[in-house]
């Protein structure tokens, strides 16, 4: 008995270490356990859908709504979906690909009479139609909605067919009604000697611009319209213009979000250019792209990052306004991953990836605060850096979701996750 007792101990102490040795490098640091906690099935008017609270506090992660918002929004839901359906396809997670439905029935279901989209909707699921960031039109979420409709089309076609064509029904009407809406024109407007397009999402909103060219992109690798093509083309020649700086010179080819500012949140310029690129092959969009990652995005990296710029144009020469460095939040990153990321698929030019794995470390410490925001454990992020010394720690939606779409893309490159499992293993 006590021999045997002792062989038992030993293998205890050999699957420990082998299964320690084993979580260090290969476990996926993508955990939707937190995720999983904010998704939340409801029925409205007899059927059945998904919702993603949009908040949660610390230090219990209770669910918390927005006064005058509602409870959950498309704007997160969207993204959401996005992810559970990359799960799916990545990992083989049948629980993702089931709650990927559900979701995308919560969408179906704040689609407005004229296909455009409300956003939020309140703790009885009743739909909020009358607040500013809810009301239906040609909106960021709208763009967020035929975005993740689109990313998730392919894959719940070969598990649902009738949900796949309520699906393809939103995308073919929302898409219809985005092309007669925006009659291409080359009005602009300036302000302290930058000139930008007025005639966007938000008249001069690059920001929107970008997920609504992602959105185009996804479309039309379902639908091959010369419709759809010229927009996207359209929409990211108007990127182009608002690209300042060069190579050589601040800001080192950075993308505007809106009129003269930019912005870490949602800045997914580059990525846009790299999907049309994908499409058109075009040099122009490619180069334009690989500029600000090369330049911009090595700034940033740099100094830390900021979130947000003002810039003025002086005689020829960009110069800062105004400069902020916090709040910073993971919505502020993925976008860079994302944009690296596609850049090594693009040019198989590893730099891209590592890039991408050494942008994610921020969300492991390498930071202004040096702390992690984001813990694998429980699949929590942080709500970002508020402060130069103070952590948000509550974990809602956009920053859960935001972290866990860089690092399962990331975990599908291999060369990415080496650079960023070489900063968190060190």
């Amino acid at each position: 008995m006590k021999q045997k007792y002792i062989i038992h101990i030993i293998l205890l102490i050999v699957i420990t270490f082998v299964s320690c040795n084993s979580k260090s490098s290969n476990y996926s640091r993508s955990n939707t356990s937190h995720l999983d906690h904010l998704y939340e099935e409801i029925q409205v008017d007899g059927t059945e859908m998904a919702i993603i609270h949009i908040y949660s506090e610390y230090p219990d992660y209770h669910y918390v709504g927005a006064e005058n918002e509602g409870v959950a929004c498309v704007d997160d839901v969207a993204r959401a979906l996005v992810l559970y359906v990359k799960d799916f396809e990545y990992n083989g997670n049948v629980e993702s690909l089931r709650k990927s439905k559900q979701l995308a029935k919560f969408i179906i279901y704040m689609e407005a009479e004229d296909s455009t989209y409300y956003n939020f909707v309140f703790e009885d699921g009743k739909i909020n139609k009358t607040f500013r960031t809810s009301i239906s039109g040609f909106q960021w979420w709208m763009w967020r909605a035929l975005w993740a409709l689109g990313e998730a089309y392919p894959t719940i076609k070969n598990d649902d067919e009738v949900l796949a064509s309520e699906m393809l029904k939103l995308l073919d009407n929302g898409f219809s009604k985005t092309i007669k809406h925006y009659k291409i024109s080359d009005l602009t407007d300036s302000e302290n000697g930058i000139t930008f397009p007025n005639w966007l999402p938000g008249e001069s909103g690059i920001d929107q611009t970008a997920v609504l060219i992602m959105g185009l992109s996804s479309y039309y690798k379902i639908n091959k319209s010369d419709d759809v093509l010229k927009l996207i083309n359209e929409l990211s020649n108007s990127v182009l213009t608002v690209q300042i700086g060069s190579n050589d010179n601040y800001p080192y080819g950075a993308f505007l979000s809106w009129r003269n500012v930019w912005h870490a949140w949602g800045n997914l310029q580059s990525y846009s250019l790299l999907k049309s690129y994908e499409i058109n092959m075009d040099e122009k969009y490619l180069n334009a792209a690989l500029q600000e990652i090369n330049g911009f995005y090595k700034y940033l990296n740099d100094n830390k990052y900021y979130n947000e710029i003002f810039f003025k144009n002086n005689n020829g020469l960009i110069e800062d306004i105004s400069k902020s460095k916090y709040p910073q939040i993971a919505y502020g990153i993925r976008p860079m991953v994302y944009a690296c990321l596609e850049a090594y698929k693009i040019t198989n030019d590893e730099k891209y990836a590592i890039q991408a794995g050494n942008i994610a470390q921020w969300l492991f410490g390498d930071n202004d605060l040096g702390k992690s925001l984001y813990n694998s454990e429980t699949g929590i992020c942080f709500d970002g850096i508020s402060l130069e010394d103070q952590i948000n720690m509550n974990s809602g939606a956009e920053s859960t979701i935001e972290a866990l779409l860089s690092l399962l893309e990331i975990e599908q490159n291999q060369v990415a996750k080496k650079s960023l499992m070489e900063y968190i293993n060190k």
